[in-house]
C-alpha cells in the first residue's frame, strides 16, 4: 500500500532571501539620550541595501507639535538618500543613528522590511485622511503601492528610478528637495528621467488640487535644470467615469491646469482610471 506522502509531489521551496537589517534611530536632542525608531534598512546577502522609513510627521507632531515638522520631514529624506547614495548605512546628521545589525531572512525584500517596520517602528501613525468616501484614492499610497508593485515584478531594473522619499540633490552647494518618485539616480544636471505619480482621485478639491499642484510645483523645478535630452513624466490616477462619487467635470478642469503647462514644456502626461494602467505606462517608461 502506497503512503499519502508518496503519492504527493512535493512542492518546490521558495529560497528565502537572507541578510542583515538594523532600526533607523532618531534623537531629537542629541544630549538627551532620547531615541526613536523612524525606520528600518535591509541589506540583503546579494543585492542593495533598502529602506523603510516613516511616510509621515504625524506621529513627529502627535509627540513635539507642529514644530520642527519640515526639519523632520527633510531629514527623513535626506537619510534614505543617504543610504541610496552610499549604499550603505551612512548618517547625514548627528540626530541620526543606526542600530546593531541583527540577521533576517523572508520571501521577499518587500516583506521583509514591511514585517520589521511594523514591529519596530511606533510612530506609523497616519496622516488625517480625506473622508469623502471609500473610493479616494491618496497620493501618498497610491505612491506606494505602484512603487511596490514594480519592485516585486521588475526587482533591481527599476531599483535606480523608484523613490518612496523625496530625493534630496545638491545645487550651488546646498540640498534641493524635489518630491519625485521617479528619478534617475544621479547629480541634479545628469538625471536623464524624472517624474511624479499623484492621485486626483479625491472629491474634495482641497486635496486634489494640493497634490496636483505639489507634482506641478516639483516637476517644474526639476525641469528647469534637468538636461535637455531628459525625459519628464507625469502619471495622474482620475476616478472611473462612470463614478457618481466625483465631480468629473471639476476633476478634469484641475488636471488640465497643470497637464496642459507642462505637457507643453515637453513633459508626457498620462491620465488613468486604474492603477494597473498607472503600473504600466510607467513600467513602460523606465524598464
Amino acid at each position: 500500500m502506497f503512503e499519502l506522502d508518496d503519492l504527493l509531489e512535493e512542492l518546490p521551496r521558495k529560497k528565502l532571501i537572507r541578510g542583515k537589517w538594523c532600526a533607523v534611530r532618531f534623537s531629537p536632542d542629541t544630549s538627551s539620550g532620547e531615541c526613536l525608531n523612524i525606520g528600518v534598512a535591509f541589506k540583503p546577502a546579494r543585492g542593495q541595501i533598502r529602506t523603510r522609513l516613516l511616510g509621515s510627521a504625524a506621529g513627529f507632531r502627535s509627540l513635539y507639535g507642529s514644530s520642527g515638522v519640515s526639519n523632520f520631514n527633510f531629514l527623513i529624506a535626506l537619510t534614505a538618500q543617504s543610504i541610496q547614495t552610499h549604499g550603505d548605512l551612512v548618517s547625514p546628521s548627528p540626530h541620526v543613528s543606526f542600530g546593531p545589525l541583527r540577521n533576517a531572512q523572508g520571501e521577499s525584500v518587500d516583506a521583509i522590511l514591511e514585517t520589521l517596520y511594523r514591529t519596530t517602528v511606533i510612530l506609523r501613525i497616519p496622516e488625517e485622511a480625506p473622508t469623502s468616501g471609500t473610493r479616494t484614492v491618496n497620493t501618498r499610497d497610491l505612491r506606494q503601492r505602484v512603487i511596490r508593485t514594480l519592485r516585486t515584478k521588475h526587482g533591481d531594473s527599476v531599483e535606480r528610478f523608484l523613490h518612496e522619499q523625496p530625493v534630496v540633490l545638491n545645487f550651488d552647494n546646498r540640498p534641493l528637495l524635489l518630491d519625485l518618485p521617479l528619478w534617475q539616480a544621479g547629480d541634479l544636471v545628469s538625471g536623464r528621467t524624472y517624474g511624479s505619480i499623484v492621485s486626483a482621485q479625491y472629491a474634495d478639491e482641497v486635496y486634489r488640487q494640493h497634490d496636483l499642484d505639489r507634482a506641478f510645483r516639483n516637476l517644474e523645478m526639476a525641469s528647469r535644470f534637468i538636461a535637455q535630452n531628459g525625459r519628464g513624466a507625469l502619471f495622474i490616477l482620475r476616478p472611473p467615469s462612470n463614478d457618481p462619487a466625483f465631480p468629473h467635470r471639476d476633476i478634469d478642469n484641475d488636471i488640465d491646469a497643470v497637464a496642459w503647462p507642462l505637457a507643453r514644456a515637453g513633459l508626457r502626461i498620462e491620465v488613468e482610471d486604474t492603477e494597473p494602467a498607472i503600473r504600466r505606462k510607467i513600467a513602460g517608461m523606465i524598464c
